[in-house]
């Protein structure tokens, strides 16, 4: 058997068909509401991809080697508690630790419903390249959220480059602060990790008001263990990450009938208010109108931080109303 994975979600699929022949793009079904297709040709020829440090992603043309793991991610939790933890013969606390992804703890229908994090070299005696940990959430991952945490996995595990684990340590830390509450009770994920297009807004949560509609909306920023918001120094004044400026750029860059929803909720009508800035073939985008309306638009940054156990923590931003 071979590997493949698919393009959009990261999932690796297996097949019969022989080295060097190219898999017919097909419907990726291995994660639940994926509209990807894989259609690469062979990834792994190791029998156990999961146990393949070093793999190339090889094109119908060109073969393009993919940088794999480099050490340990600086996102993994501290080694000490790790290897405190592998030496608990049964979870504890909710928290298993993993050290073949090949295996049923890992790949079993009950893990799938629970968040699971993958780390190069995460200890660094384990037999395996990669190991992970299983975290049994505080509440049950349904919807959005269930296919946000499946996509965070599936993207640990390819781990196509070294930022990748940092990007979705934040990820699942950002989503663990939202469902937690705090300054934002009682909402639900619109747009997450399994979304993504290129826009750069990490996550959307709305607050549910009946009848499909919503009262507020959160855009969410997730940063991993260390890292902190981008300042743009070529983009239009107000435009660094996480100001309102830059807030309406995305959603105007925003594909999904998401982003037009938000803005027509909030009343703002947007323009591309800096065609092609200071000379450059990139615009942006900006506020045309605004008419208040009744619906409010936040935004918070949680940057994800690991305390004693390992437990898998967070460090919110002040809270940021932009609209209402």
């Amino acid at each position: 058997m071979h590997y493949y994975k698919c393009s959009r979600c990261q999932a690796v699929h297996e097949t019969a068909m022989p080295i060097g022949r190219t898999e017919p793009e097909r419907n990726c079904t291995k994660m639940s509401g994926c509209p990807g297709k894989y259609g690469y040709k062979n990834l792994y020829n190791n029998p156990n991809p999961y146990k393949n440090a070093h793999f190339a992603a090889q094109k119908v043309k060109k073969q393009t080697v993919v940088s794999a793991f480099r050490g340990r991610s600086v996102s993994a939790p501290p080694q000490s508690d790790v290897t405190k933890l592998a030496a608990t013969p049964t979870p504890t606390g909710g928290l298993k630790y993993v050290e073949d992804l090949s295996t049923s703890d890992w790949t079993s229908a009950a893990a799938k419903t629970k968040i699971r994090l993958a780390y190069p070299s995460l200890l660094t005696t384990a037999a395996t390249d990669v190991q992970g940990l299983v975290i049994d959430p505080t509440t049950p991952l349904m919807g959005e959220v269930l296919l946000h945490f499946q996509s965070i996995a599936n993207h640990m595990v390819a781990n196509h480059k070294t930022t990748d684990a940092t990007e979705a340590t934040g990820e699942a830390a950002a989503a663990l602060g939202m469902l937690a509450g705090g300054a934002y009770p009682g909402y639900t994920m619109l747009w997450g990790f399994h979304k993504h297009s290129g826009p750069g807004i990490d996550q959307i949560w709305g607050k549910p008001a009946g009848n499909g509609k919503y009262s507020d909306y959160v855009i969410v920023e997730a940063k991993g263990v260390g890292a902190a918001l981008t300042q743009n120094i070529h983009a239009p004044p107000g435009l660094n990450q996480m100001a309102k400026g830059w807030v309406l750029d995305r959603l105007g860059r925003m594909s999904d009938p998401l982003a037009a929803r938000i803005l027509k909720d909030i009343g703002v009508t947007i323009h591309v208010a800096y065609p092609h800035y200071n000379g450059a073939s990139k615009s942006y985008y900006g506020e045309q109108s605004y008419t208040k309306t009744s619906v409010k638009l936040h935004g918070i940054v949680y940057t994800a931080r690991w305390i004693a156990g390992p437990k898998l923590s967070y460090t919110p931003s002040n809270n940021t109303t932009y609209y209402g």
